[in-house]
């Protein structure tokens, strides 16, 4: 059995007993060293799941969509760069709208190993996190399970039967089926897990965040 299995069985434990602290970490490892096209069509299914929501709000803003239907297209106009409005009031949109921004960073660095699966990793988390029913804007201050969430110092006591679980492992659970249907086992396990923990801990570093090269050489 592959590593790629090994982690894909680990989170589907992980979702099914909803330790939401783990599941950012095995995502990074299962979405390690695959086919760019398959990990950017699986940030793009994410991202999708959330237009209804987005668009019952903003029905006139459609670039969220071009982002998503062209990508290289829209890199070649306007490189990563993103319209400053609308300007989100509820943390769910804004999720969303940072989703966007890590599905174009992952399109300008597909010969990044590093920087393709953490930004894939990010945008999955953030959409999965824009969940209208799974992150209303009170519960957001008090609970984060986003790209780079900061964990609450008192975190609430979790009630397994709360919507707030409910919808958290709904949207974790159709992911899931997703990389299975994907089939993403089947991929060559990465040629070194040394560099692969690495990588993790380089994420881990910049809090789950995305990974800008050219802000990171500004800083070294």
């Amino acid at each position: 059995m592959s590593k790629r299995s090994d982690w894909l069985t680990d989170l589907s434990a992980a979702i099914a007993k909803r330790h939401w602290d783990i599941c950012p970490k095995l995502l990074y490892r299962v979405l390690y060293g695959a086919p760019a096209t398959d990990l950017l069509a699986l940030t793009a299914h994410t991202i999708e799941r959330y237009w209804p929501s987005f668009e019952s709000r903003w029905p006139s803003v459609k670039w969220p969509r071009e982002i998503v239907a062209a990508p290289q297209d829209w890199i070649l106009r306007f490189g990563r760069a993103v319209p400053d409005a609308p300007e989100p009031e509820r943390n769910s949109d804004a999720k969303f709208l940072f989703s966007l921004d890590a599905f174009l960073l992952a399109w300008s660095n597909l010969n990044d190993v590093s920087i393709l699966a953490s930004s894939c990793a990010c945008g999955i988390l953030e959409a999965i996190g824009a969940d209208e029913k799974t992150f209303s804007r009170e519960l957001a201050a008090d609970q984060g399970c986003g790209c780079g969430s900061a964990k609450p110092r008192n975190p609430p006591l979790r009630d397994p039967g709360a919507p707030i679980e409910l919808a958290r492992s709904r949207e974790w659970q159709n992911f899931l089926d997703v990389l299975v249907t994907t089939n993403v086992v089947a991929y060559p396990d990465v040629p070194s897990l040394a560099q692969l923990e690495a990588d993790l801990a380089h994420w881990e570093r910049h809090a789950m965040l995305l990974i800008v090269p050219e802000a990171a050489a500004l800083l070294s």
